[in-house]
């Protein structure tokens, strides 16, 4: 496990129990309830992914992650359609969530 997935998940302990002299954490919304129990059944290094990116959300400190250098032209191409307005049809983000339903 690295450092950084090491400090995502204390600051996520932290944030989901602010107050460590509660008898019980404080209470959640049923979504969020459903995605943690989903995650549950995901292997231990997509937990510790899907960890470190709420983190970032919950956070919210606004400093970009690093783009490795070898993804970078995909980056700046996906930031390229966006800016055109070239997303992807509905039927194709299904098809691809079929591929890794497999």
């Amino acid at each position: 496990m690295t450092e950084r997935v090491r400090r995502a998940k204390r600051s996520l302990e932290a944030a989901l129990f602010p107050d460590e002299n509660l008898p019980y954490p404080p209470p959640m919304t049923k979504l969020l309830e459903q995605a943690l129990e989903a995650v549950r059944r995901l292997p231990a290094e997509s937990q510790d992914e899907i960890a470190a990116a709420m983190l970032l959300l919950a956070e919210g400190d606004g400093e970009p992650e690093p783009v490795d250098p070898a993804h970078l032209p995909a980056v700046l191409e996906g930031l390229a359609q966006a800016h055109r307005r070239e997303f992807a049809t509905d039927a194709a983000v299904e098809a691809a969530f079929r591929r890794f339903e497999r």
